[in-house]
């Protein structure tokens, strides 16, 4: 079943067959209605109406009326993508006139669609929520989880906001077990039901503590990994739904993974003063460069930081990158919240940087870095083989 429904308009029963084969190649759409030939006043005004499609295929063989209907659909349907199929170059400047997202070729392929819909998207509906933030470890076990934890439960108490969060370690995510619970409803069984969204499939994945709404991993090893779209369902529909919403992410972003990070307001990677993880640090900041995340939406947190270790200004001089914020490394506090299911002490030393990262997060800009003492800077660049 495809995720986005959509609409086929076409002057011949042919062209519209094709289309909807094509259509269905794509994996993506669910074709909703097919129309042939091309209808015009009331009638598209009635089909439009009634089908609201989230994608429109419109075959311009069909003349200048394939023009004059995509301009009357990009009226009515500001937020629909809208693609000229079977086009050529001679199309160009009237389809961008009428307003089409993108025009493809009589040979264009399934995946050719797919992929045009995944760009058209973001320039209509993808672009940065100011409400979504993710959180990636430089390398496993640097405590992200419980960082993600800990932060929702300070932004809930502390700013009395909606939270939502979303693990998104499909393999390995920890959130159920951070919370010492048992439970039914699952991050998997959301995504496996992105298409058809409603208020019961929620609910019945939802789990209630702390102040929080937590949809959690089920860590299932039979589940085939979720694509790009279902991850775009599942933002789109949360995030009018909450104030906040935090993700949980494993250290490498993936295809479909990368949804969430180009659309968070901020990616927070999360470091250990320890040699490999700051090793490491480096390549996961690279790989969101290469994903193309701005520079200002990356964010640095080293979590078990001792009085001993490299200060924040010392490292954040070393790795490039401003620390957004420092986490003391407290075990005794840390174990007892584990063991009780709940967030760390509200008066602990790192309760207290939690509240401050919640509060940070309102405004969500980089740390300054401090003045750096002699040598530091370049024993850590030797240590890391990081060039100066």
């Amino acid at each position: 079943m495809g995720v986005f429904s959509t609409l086929i308009l076409a002057d011949e029963e042919l062209a519209a067959r094709r289309l909807h084969e094509l259509a269905r190649s794509s994996g993506v759409l669910d074709v909703v209605k097919s129309v042939s030939p091309m209808p015009a006043g009331y009638s598209l005004a009635r089909t439009v109406a009634t089908f609201e499609p989230a994608v429109v295929l419109v075959d311009l063989q069909a003349g200048p009326v394939g023009f004059e209907i995509g301009a009357e659909i990009r009226q009515r349907l500001p937020k629909t993508v809208l693609f000229g199929m079977n086009a050529h170059p001679g199309h160009i400047a009237l389809a961008q006139k009428a307003g089409y997202s993108a025009l493809l070729p009589q040979d264009a392929t399934g995946q050719d669609l797919r992929l045009e819909l995944r760009e058209a998207l973001h320039r209509i509906l993808g672009g940065v929520e100011e409400n979504l933030y993710c959180f990636i470890p430089s390398k496993a076990g640097s405590g992200a989880s419980t960082i993600v934890f800990n932060t929702a439960c300070a932004i809930a108490r502390a700013r009395g906001r909606k939270v939502l969060v979303l693990d998104g370690d499909l393999r390995s995510g920890v959130q159920a077990l951070l919370l010492n619970a048992a439970i039914p409803g699952t991050v998997e069984n959301l995504l496996a039901q992105a298409p058809v969204i409603d208020t019961f499939i929620w609910e019945s994945c939802v789990h209630r503590a702390h102040g929080v709404e937590w949809v959690v991993s089920g860590r299932r090893l039979d589940m085939a990994l979720p694509a790009w779209e279902h991850w775009y369902q599942v933002i789109n529909y949360a995030k009018d739904r909450y104030d906040t919403i935090l993700v949980d992410l494993p250290e490498v972003v993936n295809d479909a993974t990368v949804e969430i990070v180009r659309r968070s307001r901020m990616v927070f990677t999360i470091a250990t003063p320890e040699v490999l993880a700051l090793k490491l640090t480096g390549q996961r900041l690279a790989e969101l460069r290469r994903w193309q995340i701005a520079e200002e939406r990356i964010g640095l947190i080293i979590n078990r930081h001792h009085s001993s270790d490299p200060t924040a200004a010392e490292l954040a001089e070393t790795l490039g990158r401003p620390v957004f914020k420092t986490v003391p490394n407290n075990y005794p506090a840390f174990r007892a919240a584990v063991l009780a299911g709940k967030p760390v002490a509200e008066g602990s030393k790192p309760g207290k940087v939690f509240t401050e990262l919640a509060v940070a997060l309102d405004t969500a800009g980089p740390a300054g870095v401090e003045p750096v003492p002699p040598g530091w800077t370049s024993k850590l660049r030797g240590l890391l083989r990081i060039p100066a």
